[in-house]
This record gives C-alpha cells, sequence and structure tokens, in this order.
C-alpha cells in the first residue's frame, strides 16, 4: 500500500496552474494519475491532441472543466467525469469563474502515440505524430516526413504555439500569449 497527499508533493507549474503526479508518487505502475489545479483562463497542457495508445479519464472535483472536442465544446462540473478513448482528440481548459480541481487518469501509465489533427503537407496523411525527444518534431505514418514546427508566435514572438479548435470545431494554432489563430494558409507552421 501507498499513501500520498497533495501538500507532499512539488508541483509543475502550467499555464495557468499546477500539475501534480500522484501516479509517480504512489508507485503506480498501469496508471498515470494526475491531479490538477487550474486557474480560471488556464489550461491542461498540450493543446488539442489525441493518444493513439492511452485513454484518459478526468474527473472534476470542484470548478468546471471545458474540453474542446471534434464534436463540440463539452463541459464537466464538480462530481463528473468524461473519458476519452484512444484516439479522440481533446483539450481541457478552465472557462469558469472559480478555480478548477481534477483528476487526469491515463491508462496504460506511459504514451508514445501522440498525435495532433493536422494533415501531412506531403501525402495529406490525416494526423501528424507529437515527437519529443530532445527536440520537437511531427513525424508522418503515412510518409515518414519528419518536421520541426515553428515553437515561437511569428506575430508577436515571445508566445508559444498550441493546437487549438476554432468556433466550428476546425483545427488552428494559436499563439498562447497574444492569441492570435493561425491556420496552415497564413503562414508555413512547420508541418
Amino acid at each position: 500500500m501507498e499513501r500520498s497527499g497533495l501538500k507532499q508533493l512539488a508541483a509543475d507549474s502550467l499555464s495557468g496552474g499546477e500539475r501534480y503526479s500522484l501516479g509517480d508518487s504512489l508507485g503506480t505502475e498501469a496508471c498515470a494519475i494526475n491531479w490538477y489545479v487550474i486557474e480560471p483562463g488556464g489550461e491542461l497542457p498540450g493543446g488539442v491532441h489525441a493518444h493513439g495508445d492511452q485513454e484518459e479519464l478526468f474527473v472534476v472535483r470542484s470548478g468546471t472543466a471545458t474540453f474542446e472536442t471534434f464534436d463540440g465544446r463539452v463541459s464537466v462540473g464538480a462530481d463528473e467525469a468524461i473519458r476519452f478513448e484512444r484516439g479522440e482528440f481533446h483539450h481541457g481548459y478552465n472557462a469558469g469563474s472559480s478555480t478548477l480541481e481534477l483528476v487526469a487518469i491515463g491508462a496504460p501509465k506511459d504514451t508514445s502515440e501522440i498525435f495532433v489533427p493536422f494533415a501531412c503537407a506531403d501525402c495529406g496523411h490525416q494526423w501528424l505524430q507529437l515527437e519529443t525527444d530532445g527536440r520537437v518534431t511531427f513525424e508522418c505514418n503515412g510518409c515518414g516526413t519528419t518536421k520541426t514546427p515553428l515553437l515561437r508566435c511569428p506575430e508577436c514572438e515571445t508566445g508559444g504555439l498550441s493546437c487549438r479548435l476554432d468556433a466550428d470545431c476546425v483545427p488552428i494554432v494559436r499563439c498562447d500569449e497574444c492569441e492570435k489563430a493561425f491556420d496552415r494558409s497564413n503562414f508555413d507552421l512547420g508541418f
């Protein structure tokens, strides 16, 4: 038996929040468990993404989580849960006015197949795989092309870029700092 409390753990800083790695402190082998505390306007890490080899479950303890999906936006309130299958694109954030606390459980624990919802410019394959071995790259599983994406906004030159869905649930790239949105026709995103 292992026991852990949030106050015993060091927090990882996120955009508008913190992550506590409960799975690591408890020594889990079959699933990842993270406790998130997200302030209003903050978000879960990763932008819009899917795991090809992991399902994810989010249990909201307080506040309301909003998830972007290709089926639209879904709000999940306190004492509710939402599950995303392998390959199901999603992104979570706190659009509310109070602090969001939630537990995220991923199974299996380790994931190596993380995808973004952009088609390959070379062959049209529908998703690109995110690789983070030392540097961020996108790899096409259709033709094998590897591209290095822009990591900083070309508009403000300071903000990081991440994948989001627009009002019509179409994938875009948005600057986390100036909030300018780009699609593939705006500039060469590097993929």
